[in-house]
């Protein structure tokens, strides 16, 4: 799809990576989202809890309750910004969708594609830091808009908000959190700029070899199918796919102890095949393996970068949400904002 009208600093891939001032972006726009998504998450909750119990402010309310209570309440108002707000939640995964359809749509008219490139595609060659936001959302192949497709759209759509909106919520056993909403989309944005920042670190340690070469002056010593990974992945990396794969990884880690059925009722047929956490590892091995082949102009590294951010996160993201919307909530009451009193220690347990 991608006709090659590349911009200078892009028609040849660089022989030496740009890394500071990327992974600084990356650091920085990461803990912005996370802050903002935490402040609105703690104002947004305890406006709810405050107009749903104002004596005791929700102290034994379950945050599905409470999700509950908010969506009863913007539909009551019998407004368009009244429903859009019932259901941000349910937006989320096809406002996403939409933008990739957009994008799609953008890279295939040729006028457009030098600009995309230059400031839609991420290259550790350019020494941009922005690009590894903006390439989010960018999609110039056919076959990585397919594998979205697959992914998100066939007509499962709302079962896997579902269930990634339980497991957004699962740990989170003594807060109130109205909606999962915002943290879903900073952990996205995050994770998406993990997945194009990472893998080009990958990719030069196991080519540098090869980019020596092309920076003496030298053919590197490549086979062709290796020859076009470099150029791929080295050249410019775009998509959401590592978004992706760090999400389905925590539903593999939360589900891990599933076991995936095939059930014919009408023969009475039922039989058990792998564990999710299982098969979702096999799968992952596998990727590895052609990582390392180097099979194909795929960007195996950005797939498995995603599922290492979503196991870290899995482990470690949760409990610094907890203490970051903690500290956020001290922070505003102390500035006598127009936060409320609501308790952190619940009385019941979360029913995600």
């Amino acid at each position: 799809m991608l006709r090659g009208n590349y911009p200078p600093e892009l028609s040849q891939i660089p022989p030496k990576i740009r890394w500071l001032r990327p992974s600084l972006f990356f650091v920085g726009t990461s803990a912005m989202v996370f802050t903002v998504a935490a402040y609105v998450t703690n104002v947004a909750t305890d406006h709810y809890l405050t107009i749903m119990k104002p004596k005791d402010n929700g102290a034994d309310v379950s945050n599905r309750q409470l999700y509950e209570f908010m969506q009863r309440y913007h539909l009551q108002s019998n407004s368009v910004t009244g429903v859009l707000k019932a259901i941000h939640e349910d937006l989320l995964f096809p406002g996403v969708y939409v933008l990739l359809m957009f994008s799609q749509f953008l890279w295939g008219i040729d006028r457009f594609q030098t600009s995309l490139f230059r400031h839609w595609t991420h290259s550790m060659g350019s020494g941009k830091s922005y690009t590894i936001l903006t390439s989010i959302v960018s999609m110039g192949s056919l076959s990585q808009f397919l594998l979205i497709s697959m992914v998100a759209g066939h007509g499962q759509l709302q079962n896997k908000m579902e269930s990634l909106k339980g497991r957004f919520r699962a740990p989170l056993d003594d807060i109130h959190e109205v909606s999962s909403a915002y943290h879903i989309v900073a952990f996205w944005v995050s994770a998406g700029m993990f997945g194009l920042l990472a893998p080009q670190f990958v990719h030069w340690l196991r080519f540098r070899s090869a980019l020596r070469s092309l920076a003496s002056g030298i053919p590197p010593n490549v086979r062709a199918g290796q020859e076009r990974l470099i150029n791929k992945t080295l050249r410019y990396q775009m998509g959401p796919t590592a978004a992706f794969y760090a999400s389905l990884t925590l539903l593999a880690c939360h589900y891990h102890s599933a076991t995936m059925t095939i059930s014919i009722p009408a023969w009475e047929f039922n039989y058990n095949l792998f564990r999710v956490g299982t098969m979702w590892m096999g799968w992952c091995s596998s990727e590895f393996i052609l990582m390392l082949i180097g099979l194909g102009p795929i960007n195996w590294a950005g797939h498995l970068c995603g599922v290492l951010y979503g196991a870290l996160y899995y482990r470690y993201g949760f409990e610094l949400w907890r203490w970051l919307r903690r500290k956020l909530y001290d922070r505003q009451r102390s500035i006598g904002g127009s936060i409320h009193v609501y308790p952190f220690a619940r009385s019941k347990t979360v029913d995600g």
